[in-house]
């Protein structure tokens, strides 16, 4: 059946909405993609009234890439999904974005996989941000458990104060030596000392680094 409306797709035929991205048009069935997307189906309840009977929905975005809407389009014909290291994230912010819930469960499935010590806190940020909480969890515990290896990445110097906070006071957080997140915390401020020395005031609850903190110069 797919298979069926993915050539009455490519040839256009029966398709009821135009969508229109960085001014290339994709002819698609508002019933197919309704069925894939809660964004899609709530807009074509809305739209429903708008629209004569047989006259052609149309939508422009610009809130998404081109190449990104026809990945989407295509998995959601097919299937089939090209995805890789370069593209995992747009392609799961988009699919959040615009609730394709299926199309997510492939994009983390995928990131969680890729996980490296050098990327976890990004990616630990970024399904926070989407309240992605699978792959929230996932590169938590991963963070966690490979703390010294992560300490000595030059991302974990670009995370925000509260994220570094939440990080390095958590219980879980694997040490064997409790040094190494001093230097981590030091570390963190002189890549921004400028920026960063309020940060001193804001952690003095926190009681395993408040001698290194408060003895460092300014």
């Amino acid at each position: 059946m797919l298979k069926e409306l993915n050539q009455q797709r490519r040839a256009k035929e029966f398709t009821d909405l135009k969508i229109i991205v960085e001014g290339k048009e994709f002819e698609v069935h508002q019933n197919v993609l309704a069925s894939c997307s809660l964004y899609f189906k709530d807009l074509v309840k809305r739209s429903s009234g708008e629209t004569r009977s047989g006259e052609m929905l149309e939508l422009r975005m610009n809130d998404i890439g081109a190449d990104v809407l026809e990945l989407l389009l295509e998995f959601v014909y097919t299937g089939s999904l090209v995805i890789d290291s370069a593209n995992a994230r747009t392609l799961l912010e988009a699919a959040n974005k615009f609730q394709f819930n299926t199309f997510c469960k492939v994009c983390v499935s995928f990131l969680e996989k890729q996980l490296t010590v050098g990327n976890c806190l990004g990616v630990l940020a970024m399904a926070e941000a989407m309240r992605c909480t699978e792959l929230h969890n996932m590169a938590k515990a991963f963070a966690l458990q490979n703390f010294p290896e992560v300490a000595g990445q030059e991302e974990i110097l670009c995370v925000s104060k509260e994220d570094l906070v939440a990080y390095l006071s958590n219980d879980s957080l694997t040490t064997k030596a409790e040094e190494l997140v001093y230097e981590t915390a030091i570390k963190w401020i002189k890549q921004d000392p400028t920026a960063r020395v309020q940060v001193r005031r804001d952690w003095w609850s926190m009681r395993f680094m408040v001698n290194t903190l408060t003895n460092q110069p300014p």
